[in-house]
Order: structure tokens, then C-alpha cells, then sequence
């Protein structure tokens, strides 16, 4: 999936970006519950973009799907299980054990974040500037 968004500030080897919300966005209506027409995303600035430039990135599908099974499906797979296990001792138990078995994935999933950060395998890439600030155009003459 690529996007276009706008730097609209550099910090160090960080591009922070905006993007406003697209298309594809509003089929989820997601950010439409807290009011945001944009989103902002801070990325390694490969590129050297300045504040003010339009880029490209890119977020692979396969980044996607895999965050999506991490996040949603593992801990709702653990719902399910716990329910299943705790139920012979009642419905309380039921409730509780599949709550807990959630929560013990979702401690997981933060307890191994910062390996799965220093992949980079879920980072959106800077892949090119589409568009140079007008101002670091003409000092760069």
C-alpha cells in the first residue's frame, strides 16, 4: 500500500508526516469516531526530506496482514479458548478465563514489541519525494 503525505517536521533521522485520511480509510470509518480528516506518522527519513516536501511511502500488504492476525485474531483465538476451557466450571469462570487468556496474549504481543520493532518489518518505508518544498528549491540554487 503506498500513500502520499506531506513532512511537516524533521527531527534528527525522522520525517514526521501528514497524511490526510483517503478513501480507503473512510471504509472503516475508524477515524471518523475521533474526528481526524489526517493522520500523522513518524518514519525514518531515508531520503533527506525537508519539511514541506510530498513523499511517497510504503507499507507492504504481507506488514499488514501479519499486524492485523497479531493483534486481532491471536488475542480473539485465546478468547474463544479460554471460554472453552474455563466453561466446565461455569459461566463466571467461562468469562473470566477467556478474558484472562486475551489479556495474557495481548501482554505478550508487548512483551516481544521492541524485537518485532528492531526488525523494521512493520515500518513503512520512504520510498521517494514526490514533490520538493518550494523554499529548498530556490535556497539550493
Amino acid at each position: 500500500m503506498e500513500k502520499v503525505g506531506t513532512v511537516i517536521e524533521v527531527k534528527g533521522d525522522i520525517a514526521v508526516i501528514r497524511f490526510e485520511r483517503s478513501p480507503e480509510c473512510g471504509k472503516c470509518r475508524g477515524c471518523a469516531m475521533v474526528g481526524k480528516n489526517d493522520s500523522v506518522v513518524e518514519i525514518r527519513n531515508t531520503l533527506n526530506a525537508e519539511a514541506g516536501d510530498t513523499v511517497e511511502i510504503r507499507l507492504h500488504e504481507r506488514s499488514i496482514v501479519t499486524a492485523s492476525l497479531l493483534l486481532y485474531f491471536l488475542p480473539l483465538f485465546a478468547l474463544i479458548l479460554g471460554l472453552i476451557f474455563f466453561s466446565r466450571w461455569g459461566d463466571i469462570f467461562a468469562a473470566a478465563g477467556g478474558i484472562g487468556s486475551a489479556l495474557v496474549v495481548y501482554a505478550l504481543i508487548k512483551l516481544f514489541e521492541p524485537y518485532l520493532r528492531r526488525t523494521g518489518e512493520f515500518d513503512p518505508k520512504m520510498i521517494k519525494i514526490t514533490e520538493k518544498n518550494e523554499e529548498t528549491k530556490n535556497e539550493s540554487r
